[in-house]
């Protein structure tokens, strides 16, 4: 008989300790995903183990993981991606990133532990809803992904597929970005360490669709960062970059009541050009905080690295296309900034 997954109760040692599994949580395309404990403490983990469903087999009973005949050089080159995608995590130290405790080679196979997030994923939530969040509540969960990118961007890492799938919210309500498995990273040179990417249609922006790396940066992930928000605050798909192009913020379809400042932010996070979307999470959470001080009759005129002047000018009736009211913020800032 074949089997897919470890059986329950399968130890592994791991390099930091033991663990027993004790559930099966899910499989996908490259691995099956398990709740664990660690035997010296009793502490939960989520392990991931490498495996895929298509090339890969175990014995029932077995917990070595076989290879189908001619697949073993595509096995061995995914799970090279694979390490490297613990390696990325690895060096993470953010509270809304899922944290990676372990990482170790076993049955033919290789495996990562991780912080068991007792929650589920903005996309399941969504789904269960059938509404869009409020936009209190996405505007919390976007603040805390922006945190979240600042640390990647900071290890010159790009996740490059943020989406409401990859956004786990726990019980007390804290997101946690996840499934760092498409992310790329720039070495010393400037140069990528990897090739062949891959994207989520629908959240990614015209560069990664057409593959040219050379082109990646933060606002690769802005992009995605703006279309899971509007997915967030509308219950519907994104616009794609040919429809913004053709129609800019008229290909957007907001609900009535929503702020010009969550407008303003995912127009300028979805511009198709590159260089006409923000930066870096600081430009970001300039314009977003100093949108917050314009509303307020005591904010104190804007220092030097504020930003409030065009926060305001943002705020006021359009008399332009919003499109070019954000690069004429964005153009405003960088002059703020200098």
């Amino acid at each position: 008989m074949i089997a897919y997954t470890l059986p329950i109760g399968t130890g592994l040692q791991g390099r930091n300790g033991r663990y027993l599994i004790d559930k099966h949580l899910a499989t996908g395309g490259f691995g099956n995903t398990y709740l664990a404990h660690r035997v010296s403490d009793n502490y939960r983990v989520a392990i991931k183990e490498f495996f895929i469903s298509d090339i890969n087999y175990r014995r029932e009973g077995s917990t070595v993981v076989h290879t189908h005949v001619g697949k073993e050089a595509l096995f061995q080159a995914q799970m090279r991606k694979f390490r490297d995608e613990a390696a990325k995590v690895s060096i993470m130290r953010n509270s809304h990133i899922v944290r990676l405790y372990d990482y170790f080679e076993g049955n033919a196979t290789a495996y990562f532990v991780m912080e068991f997030v007792d929650g589920h994923t903005l996309s399941e939530l969504l789904k269960a809803r059938q509404a869009p969040f409020s936009e209190a509540e996405a505007s919390n969960y976007f603040l805390q992904v922006l945190d979240a990118l600042n640390e990647v961007h900071s290890k010159r890492v790009w996740h490059l597929d943020i989406k409401p799938g990859n956004i786990m919210l726990t019980q007390n309500r804290e997101a946690k970005l996840i499934d760092f498995g498409a992310s790329k990273q720039m070495d010393v040179m400037g140069n990528m360490t990897t090739t062949g990417p891959a994207y989520t249609p629908g959240y990614a922006p015209l560069e990664q669709v057409n593959a040219e790396t050379s082109k990646f940066g933060p606002w690769t992930d802005f992009y995605a960062l703006g279309a899971t928000f509007y997915n967030l605050v509308t219950n519907k798909k994104a616009p794609t970059s040919s429809d913004i192009i053709e129609r800019k913020e008229a290909a957007f379809l907001f609900p009535t009541g929503t702020s010009v400042r969550m407008k303003n932010v995912i127009y300028w996070l979805m511009r198709p050009d590159i260089n006409e979307r923000p930066r870096s999470v600081y430009h970001i959470l300039q314009y977003w905080n100093s949108y917050n001080q314009a509303q307020q009759p005591s904010a104190r005129v804007a220092s030097r690295r504020q930003v409030a002047s065009t926060a305001t000018t943002t705020s006021q009736p359009a008399r332009k296309s919003i499109f070019g009211r954000m690069s004429d913020m964005f153009d405003d800032l960088m002059d703020v900034l200098d």
